[in-house]
This record gives structure tokens, sequence and C-alpha cells, in this order.
């Protein structure tokens, strides 16, 4: 039994559609994350074969979008962003497989207007199949939280390739999860901050995502709240990858749905804990 966050409708999504038009290719909007007035989508193309993948940023004060270049990495190599705000600007980490066909992490910025990478860190380099190293910003410090292998990696001021790493304490969650990251974490109460992770089963060929809400404590790395799984809207592929504390209180989670929707929703701190008391039958 998996209990529903929210009853989701079409009014869910995020845009009217998530398929555009660029001359004479087709290319669909997912995976969105968000940050003050942006927002940010995955632009794939699926009109044909060729793997074409493009970072999209749309600003919604003035209802501008950007395909975002850089000179100084593959832009197709790139997947799975999560901005966030350091020092009054807009950063983001994100996924790249490398020359052996490993994932690693870049965290990078973006200049004033997110028009623009200004700068790319160089981070995490894996030696395994594992991706989705989230951000947590703490007292100025930006944290990657790697909620798989129960570990933190606090980034140096100075040296961004520097890297201060720290176990989680994840002791309570149960034996039979395993959680992979999926939005960034943002401050709940001092020292305590939330976001939401999933785990991931398949049936055959096909993929399942599961949802926890978690939060940590970072003044001791630990995890002190986990809780039941839960999903979106349909049981099947639902990425979760944004997430903001709204000025009403609440919170917006963006997610991919099924790989071809950009969704978002508005729950409490208390749907999120606890759920709305009713049961889905997957």
């Amino acid at each position: 039994m998996l209990r529903d966050i929210d009853k989701l409708t079409d009014k869910t999504l995020l845009l009217e559609s998530s398929v555009i038009h660029d001359g004479q290719k087709l290319y669909r909007l997912i995976n969105p994350s968000i940050c003050r007035d942006y927002l940010y989508f995955r632009m794939l193309n699926i009109t044909d074969t060729i793997w074409d993948n493009k970072i999209v940023m749309y600003t919604k004060e003035n209802s501008t979008s950007t395909i975002i270049q850089c000179n100084e990495i593959d832009m197709q190599q790139l997947e799975d962003l999560r901005i966030f705000d350091y020092r009054d600007n807009v950063w983001f980490t994100c996924s790249r497989k490398n020359k052996d066909r490993l994932f690693e992490t870049l965290l990078c910025n973006f200049n004033n207007d997110c028009t623009m990478i200004d700068k790319v860190h160089y981070c995490i380099k894996s030696d395994t199949h594992i991706k989705n190293l989230v951000p947590l910003v703490h007292e100025e410090c930006i944290f990657l939280i790697d909620v798989h292998r129960e570990v933190s990696y606090q980034l140096s001021d100075s040296d961004r390739d520097n890297l201060t790493e720290r176990k989680i304490d994840l002791s309570l969650k149960p034996n039979n999860v395993n959680l992979y990251g999926s939005t960034q974490y943002i401050q709940i109460d001092d020292s305590i901050y939330g976001g939401i992770v999933h785990d991931l089963f398949y049936v055959g060929r096909q993929r399942y995502y599961i949802h926890y809400w978690v939060e940590i404590d970072v003044s001791r790395w630990t995890l002190v709240f986990i809780s039941r799984p839960f999903i979106f809207r349909t049981f099947g592929i639902e990425f979760a990858s944004g997430l903001e504390k709204t000025s009403s209180g609440h919170y917006q989670i963006l997610f991919g749905y099924q790989d071809t929707d950009s969704c978002t929703c508005f729950v409490s701190l208390q749907q999120l804990r606890f759920g709305n008391n009713t049961d889905k039958l997957v």
C-alpha cells in the first residue's frame, strides 16, 4: 500500500504542453527544477534517434526562455540538473557520463541573469554507476548529499576539488529500502533540512519509482525522519527534481511524469510527513 500525496489532475501540469517545436524537430521539456524566479527544463529531441539534449532556463518574471550555452563542457552530456540559490546567484548540480561511461557530478553557477553558465566546478568523479548527488546549502556552505552511499561532501570555498567527506547516519531507514537523491534539500528548522528521495525497481524492463520525504539534522548528519512511501500521480516513472518553499508556507514540488510531462503540486509539511490519510493500492 502506498499513500498518495495529492490527487493530481491536468491542472497540475507545469506547462500547457511539454512538447515544443524547434524547426523540423519536436522536443519534450521534462525533469523541471525551480529556484526563485527561474525554472529549469531538460529539453530532449523526440523527432529522431539522434541524441539531442539541451538546458532550458525559463524566467517567470518576463516569461522568457533561454537555451543555455557553455564552451567549457559538452552540454549534450548533462542531465538531472537541480538549481539552487547560493550567495545571490543560481547554481546547479548535474550528472554526466565520462569517457569510461561512469557518472560524475558537476557543480556550476549561472551568470546573473541565468542566460549562460558562468563557471564549471568539477566535483566528484564516481567509480560506479551512481548519480543523483543533490545540493544542500547550510551556513553559507555547499554540501553534496549522496543518500545512497550515506555520505555528504562539503565543498571548500578556496578549492572546489577539495571535499570534506562525512558519513550520514541513516539507521532510521528501513533495511529493505534503497534511497537515491531526487530534489535538493531545503531548510525546515535550524539544522533540519528536508528533501524528497526515491527508491527504484523494475518489473521486467519497466521501471517504477516510489518516494520518501526525509529530514536530516546536519548538526550531527543523522536522518531524523522518513515518511511512508508515496507516489504523486500513478505508479510508474515519476522523477521529483524540484522543491521550493512558497511565501504561503506550502511546498512546491516539481516532477517529471512518465518521461513525457513536467508537473507540479503544492503540499503542506504535514502532508509531506504524513500524507492525506488515503491509501492507493499498487
